[in-house]
């Protein structure tokens, strides 16, 4: 997964292996809608918390999964720091753990007053 951010989104491409078993499309959020960012740095560790997951999972070492709702998104892999995000999206919250090295990069990106 590549994690990108515009100046109107936060996006998220996915692998094909990742739409396949993830069974997800590319994420996009707009920066608008975006109330909260937070960066864990286990990824892994901070979505154990949420279940049941659809999509593939292999405890200790990748997710690729969301909640039954769709409400919830994990991407996230074993040593690697988390983007969490949540945004006001599609009549409700949404939340995103998207594991990425840049995690700190993008979600000082994403404070407010930050450049876009």
């Amino acid at each position: 997964m590549e994690v990108e951010l515009t100046a109107a989104s936060l996006n998220a491409r996915l692998t094909w292996w990742e739409h396949a078993f993830g069974l997800m499309g590319d994420l996009s959020v707009p920066r608008s809608s975006i109330e909260r960012v937070e960066v864990v740095a286990d990824g892994l560790a901070a979505v154990a918390v949420w279940s049941p997951k659809v999509g593939i999972r292999i405890p200790g070492v990748i997710y690729v999964a969301q909640t039954l709702d769709r409400r919830r998104v994990f991407i996230v892999r074993r040593g690697e720091p988390a983007l969490v995000v949540e945004s006001a999206a599609d009549a409700g919250s949404r939340l995103l753990v998207l594991g990425t090295p840049r995690a700190a990069q993008l979600s000082a990106a994403l404070r407010p007053g930050a450049a876009p």
